[in-house]
């Protein structure tokens, strides 16, 4: 096997990486990927087996599970997975909206408090979100962001400028991709339409 290769080792159930010394390694604390370790939650019965949905590792070590499809809808639901004791938490008071195929981004806001801002995705197969929201990490707890650009399969960058950068995707589900651009100021929580378009 190659160094980095990732395979399902069927033995124990885990998702394994290889490293340079050649010697396979659990991967279940890492959450640089949207799907890794909610696969294997999901094999242990720990969570509903989903996709579309975001992981994000938050300061205090958590990673915040938002939405996703399970096969017959778009969830509304959030977790908190504790990867020291591979605990996960159903929040309860969890998004508003049921989402899919959007983005999350951490960010610290200027007084200090940590924020993952959640962009676009789908309410349903065939509707798009205008609505944003955000989880503010020490409340454990999301709020609405009204004028969203709609949009899914977009990106979502956080520049220097405390600025998330939100470029493309799709604003229609049959429709072609979407060249719209525009600034997430996290501050103040506003919307800034960029001019000029990829």
């Amino acid at each position: 096997s190659n160094s980095g290769e990732i395979y399902y080792d069927s033995s124990t159930g885990k998702l394994k990486a290889i490293e340079n010394n050649g010697a396979p390694q659990d991967i279940i604390k890492s959450a640089t990927t949207r799907n890794l370790n909610v696969m294997e939650l999901s094999a242990a019965g720990l969570l509903p087996n989903i996709t579309g949905h975001t992981t994000t590792t938050l300061p205090d070590g958590y990673v915040l599970i938002v939405g996703g499809y399970n096969g017959s809808g778009h969830l509304s639901r959030a977790y908190l997975y504790d990867p020291n004791t591979n605990a996960v938490q159903l929040l309860e008071n969890g998004p508003t909206y049921t989402r899919a195929y959007h983005t999350a981004t951490l960010a610290q806001r200027s007084d200090g408090k940590w924020v993952v801002v959640i962009i676009g995705g789908l309410v349903n197969p065939a509707n798009r979100l205008t609505t944003d929201e955000y989880y503010v990490v020490d409340e454990r707890k999301f709020y609405t962001i009204s004028g969203g650009a709609g949009v899914r399969y977009h990106t979502a960058t956080l520049l220097k400028n405390n600025k998330i950068l939100v470029c493309g995707g799709e604003s229609s589900p049959a429709g072609p991709p979407d060249n719209a651009t525009y600034l997430y100021d996290v501050n103040n929580d506003s919307r800034i339409n960029v001019a000029d378009s990829y």
